[in-house]
């Protein structure tokens, strides 16, 4: 059942329904997505989406087991940016074929849960987010928005048989 929503998911935009702000913070709270369309990216990990007038939010849920970071590949209007969620955030932009340099915290257009990480008695402990959650500014995306998600800790590329550097198999959204 999976496997057909993905090969749709690739080849046909799916519309992003009308919705509501979402505090972004990792934490799926009652109501906040009940406006959003749920595509399932695997078993264990499904991606809700919504927007209001001025923003698009995505929460990339996860089913099985928790990731301590992710990079978010957007098609954005003419590049594709690297949007970077662990304990920090940063960007990069892919150009000419080539990544930049990455930008830590100068993210303008868009915003995200950090992964917590707190000091207790000496010792680091990384407390796991229930979903990545973001808030991407419409203006900066068109009308058309590709995405690619690399979850990190554990690994896992979605689509599998997709790349970060070309759209091809990347998951499409369309905002009207």
């Amino acid at each position: 059942m999976i496997l057909p929503l993905l090969i749709a998911a690739a080849l046909a935009p799916i519309a992003v329904p009308d919705g509501h702000y979402v505090l972004v913070n990792g934490l799926l709270g009652k109501g906040e997505w009940q406006s959003a369309i749920t595509v399932p990216l695997d078993e264990q990990t499904e991606l809700r989406a919504q927007k209001d007038s001025s923003s698009l939010f995505l929460a990339i849920v996860f089913k099985g087991p928790h990731h301590t970071g992710l990079d978010l590949h957007v098609k954005c209007r003419d590049d594709i940016r690297m949007l970077h969620v662990s304990s920090s955030l940063s960007e990069s932009v892919f150009r000419e074929s080539k990544w930049s340099d990455t930008a830590w915290g100068h993210n303008q257009w868009w915003a995200a849960n950090p992964v917590c990480v707190v000091y207790e008695d000496g010792k680091q402990r990384v407390i796991e987010p229930e979903a990545f959650e973001f808030q991407l500014d419409r203006s900066q995306l068109g009308r058309e928005v590709a995405l690619y998600f690399h979850l990190k800790r554990p690994e896992k590329r979605l689509s599998a048989d997709a790349s970060p550097d070309t759209t091809d198999h990347w998951v499409r959204l369309t905002l009207k």
